[in-house]
């Protein structure tokens, strides 16, 4: 082998150690860049499962206060002597429990007089 050929083989050799070298570099980069994308995957999910966990108790608590309100509104429209099926509105509520006032101050201002 001549000297021009082990000097092409030699740069030949040295050009591929190169060209390896960059490659695992590349290749690291690629791994890291991966794992981090795989870490916000990772918190993403996390976060949605903290989410959904949140979504599900505040439905519960919702349908909860809805129905307590149900409840009070049932028991609200008994107690002010409605005879209808249906449920008073907060509005006629409302205006039932002041006209029961009225008519307590009333109550309270004859039985002063008479007294």
């Amino acid at each position: 082998m001549s000297i021009q050929e082990r000097d092409l083989e030699r740069s030949g050799r040295a050009e591929l150690e190169r060209e390896v070298s960059l490659l695992r570099e590349r290749l690291e980069a690629s791994q890291r860049a991966i794992d981090a994308q795989r870490k916000e995957l990772d918190m993403r999910d996390s976060r949605m499962v903290s989410l959904e966990t949140e979504l599900r108790t505040s439905s519960t608590s919702i349908h909860s206060a809805s129905t307590r309100l149900n409840m009070l509104m049932e028991t609200m429209t008994k107690l002010l002597g409605n005879d209808s099926k249906y449920l008073l509105s907060e509005e006629e509520i409302r205006n039932r429990i002041e006209e029961l006032i009225l008519v307590r101050r009333e109550y309270k201002l004859v039985s002063s007089v008479f007294n």
